[in-house]
């Protein structure tokens, strides 16, 4: 299934091991839907690592960009539910960026997702997105089993300071380019890289700083879900 709207948030990160059943009720229960409530937000989604860090991979997918900044989600970044302040300083190795959509592919959406970061070696950003865009991700999509392919850029939110959520996690990273790769079997999806666009590929064509996760769905929510 294509990205929802023109932009999308997405944060991977650790919880501490104890926390981790409460992290999962409290993001079921309380902190999705109160995302995915706010004007702009068109879905939510939750991933827990087949195998290996980081642990989870939470994608909101927005209308436009410019919902990361509106005031309705600052005011919730910074004043939190009494669940979510004890929650947020149990998520550690947060790294969280707001990008826009480049390229979206696809029909559905399959249960295992698998996600890479990277950024484009200098001087080769062109090369690098014309590779993605225009043969990469066309024939990704085009292989057995896979359902989706998303090709998204970082875009800074201008004249945001720290939130309440980001300060008492110590700080987030960010994630430049990502590719995400959708599909019903995880290793259908990942023949499917191996053959188009593995890591060697992608540093071939310009990626460098590569990090690879595979995930499998724990919940998604669509706006139109909202009671």
């Amino acid at each position: 299934m294509p990205v929802l709207g023109s932009a999308a948030a997405m944060m991977w990160c650790d919880i501490e091991p104890e926390a981790d059943i409460e992290f999962e009720e409290w993001h079921n229960r309380e902190h999705i839907i109160e995302r995915v409530s706010i004007p702009g937000f068109m879905r939510g989604s939750r991933w827990k690592a087949v195998d290996g860090r980081p642990t989870y991979f939470v994608m909101y997918e927005f209308a436009e960009h410019g919902v990361f900044s509106s005031d309705v989600y600052m005011e919730r970044l910074n004043n939190p539910s009494d669940w979510t302040r004890k929650m947020n300083p149990k998520i550690h190795n947060m790294t969280r960026s707001a990008c826009n959509v480049v390229s979206s592919l696809g029909i559905g959406h399959g249960p295992f997702m698998v996600t890479f970061r990277f950024s484009p070696n200098a001087g080769r950003q062109e090369n690098l997105h014309t590779w993605l865009r225009d043969s990469a991700l066309p024939a990704l999509a085009a292989e057995p089993g896979v359902n989706a392919v998303h090709f998204l850029q970082y875009k800074a939110a201008e004249g945001i300071e720290p939130t309440w959520e980001e300060k008492t996690r110590g700080g987030d990273g960010d994630a430049d380019w990502v590719l995400l790769v959708n599909g019903a079997e995880l290793k259908t999806v990942t023949t499917a890289i191996d053959k188009v666009a593995d890591m060697k590929a992608m540093e071939a064509n310009g990626a460098t700083d590569i990090v690879r996760g595979e995930y499998g769905i724990r919940l998604s929510v669509q706006e139109t879900e909202m009671p």
